[in-house]
């Protein structure tokens, strides 16, 4: 099964949010104070941020830029993708974890009818029949089309046999 639409919106939603949490995660293990990474945004890239910015941003309350986002990597001194690519990593392995669980149980269901299938074949009698209901081969009930066989009183090319599951 595919991702839905509406998962496809819930990742892009997310972006932001997880776009910060990364951020503050990689500012924190840097030991860098929220103000600090402010000054070298405003100073080194002529971002008008402040203290509130970086914490709104890395609250997820605050959309970030594509611009700032580069630029907030190029002070953190990490790629930019350690900032965005974890989350589309983690949203990739979660589609393909479904699609394996998708693929596994349509496997399940491929065997089964297969097996199913063998049993009726094994059931078949040598002219095609099933000898308990009058089921073809393919699984369908005869329908009086059998060969012409002459008794009196029909006419020739008809069967004796009345249509569906009458004998």
């Amino acid at each position: 099964m595919t991702a839905s639409n509406g998962d496809q919106r819930q990742y892009v939603a997310n972006l932001d949010r997880d776009f910060g949490a990364r951020m503050r995660t990689t500012r924190e293990r840097m030991g860098l104070p929220q103000n600090v990474l402010a000054m070298t945004m405003n100073s080194m890239y002529g971002f008008p941020w402040h203290q509130t910015t970086v914490g709104k941003v890395e609250s997820g309350e605050r959309p970030i830029r594509l611009a700032e986002a580069v630029a907030v990597a190029q002070s953190l001194g990490v790629p930019l993708d350690d900032l965005v690519a974890e989350a589309e990593r983690a949203h990739r392995a979660a589609l393909q974890s479904r699609a394996s669980t998708s693929l596994y149980e349509l496997d399940r269901i491929g065997e089964h009818i297969s097996n199913r299938m063998q049993q009726i074949l094994e059931g078949l009698d040598a002219d095609g029949e099933h000898p308990d209901n009058d089921l073809t081969a393919s699984g369908a009930p005869a329908t009086g089309t059998t060969p012409a066989r002459s008794t009196p009183g029909t006419s020739p090319g008809r069967s004796t046999r009345s249509a569906g599951w009458m004998t």
